[in-house]
């Protein structure tokens, strides 16, 4: 039993340690991928704070137009 545990892990460890690198093509669709998963945070970020900044804007800018109007009698 102790034998063939100790075939097993040296032939793993062999096999393990003396792969050769691999040359695949990725393709694009990885790069992509990464980008979407790298930027999208922070154009989320981005859009929430522009879209709290023109709601601020629009707010004031209502704001600014009911004190600028005279009522007509």
């Amino acid at each position: 039993m102790y034998k063939n545990k100790l075939i097993l892990t040296m032939l793993t460890f062999i096999l393990t340690f003396s792969a050769q690198s691999a040359q695949a093509y990725i393709g694009p669709g990885a790069a992509v991928a990464f980008l979407g998963y790298a930027f999208g945070p922070v154009i989320a970020i981005v859009v929430s704070v522009g879209l709290i900044l023109a709601w601020i804007g629009r707010m004031v800018w209502r704001k600014f137009k009911r004190t600028t109007e005279t009522p007509e009698k």
